[in-house]
């Protein structure tokens, strides 16, 4: 599998530190694009979803897919996710989470999130993601 080419022109707007806002709808074709506003590209692997570098932590969940399940409330303000995160969220050291979530064919800067809490479904787990910011500052 070859590695895709960071979209430039999707990243224009955001050179020298512009922010990232969930309601202006800022969206990206790929995720290594999205990875580049924070300088993290080098670590694109594809269908792996979920990055980190140091303190930055990098999601992009895919939304109302059958496959996954996960689920985004109307406004934005929680993210529902079928995996338990119960040790993440019982330490005393939470990972907040720039958001990305994949719509159709684009992924969308939804916020920076951070687990709440874990509940049972049948025999599965989901963990409840809270926004905590709708802006984030790009690190190019």
């Amino acid at each position: 599998m070859t590695k895709p080419e960071v979209d430039q022109d999707e990243l224009e707007d955001f050179i020298g530190g512009g922010m990232l806002k969930a309601n202006e709808g800022h969206a990206f074709k790929l995720e290594i694009t999205a990875l580049a506003l924070f300088g993290m590209e080098d670590l694109y692997r594809g269908q792996k979803g979920f990055f980190k570098k140091g303190n930055l932590n990098i999601w992009f969940p895919k939304i109302n897919g059958e496959e996954y399940g996960n689920f985004i409330s109307a406004d934005g303000e929680y993210i529902l996710e079928y995996f338990d995160h119960t040790e993440e969220i019982n330490s005393k050291v939470r990972t907040n989470r720039i958001t990305f979530c994949k719509f159709s064919d684009k992924y969308v800067f939804t916020g920076e999130y951070v687990a709440l809490n874990v509940a049972r479904q049948e025999d599965r787990s989901l963990t409840i993601w809270k926004r905590i910011g709708t802006q984030f500052q790009s690190l190019i």
